[in-house]
């Protein structure tokens, strides 16, 4: 027979053990998820360089590119005309704009006769 004192040793170092096996578990899950999670950081980092690399070179790139001079190009237009629809050969010119504010006037205001009659 196995004495109470050593039966409680024995509950205790198989206790112990238990615990031992799950932290062990635990810790070696630990590292796993803390090397993924850090793989994961530093692919994200790497490929926000890479773009902000590539967009900085792309914009370089732009800024170097010869503009093309608008001034040799032709804007008018020939446009059918109103008579019989033949065209004029000539180019049409654009409607004037018309300012929907009313307009003030230029004359000088007309004073009021008041004070000269109120002198009477």
């Amino acid at each position: 027979m196995v004495s109470n004192k050593q039966r409680r040793r024995q509950l205790a170092r198989a206790k112990w053990e238990r615990q031992s096996g799950r932290r062990r578990v635990d810790a070696k899950r630990r590292r796993r998820v803390g090397v993924v999670v850090s793989v994961i950081v530093a692919l994200a980092v790497a490929a926000g360089l890479i773009w902000l690399v590539l967009y900085i070179l792309d914009q370089e790139k732009q800024d170097q590119t010869p503009v093309v001079p608008t001034d040799s190009f032709s804007t008018e237009l020939l446009t059918p005309s109103s008579n019989d629809g033949e065209t004029s050969g000539q180019p049409t010119t654009p409607p004037q704009a018309t300012s929907t504010s009313p307009r003030r006037s230029t004359k000088p205001a007309q004073a009021t006769s008041n004070s000269t009659e109120s002198s009477r």
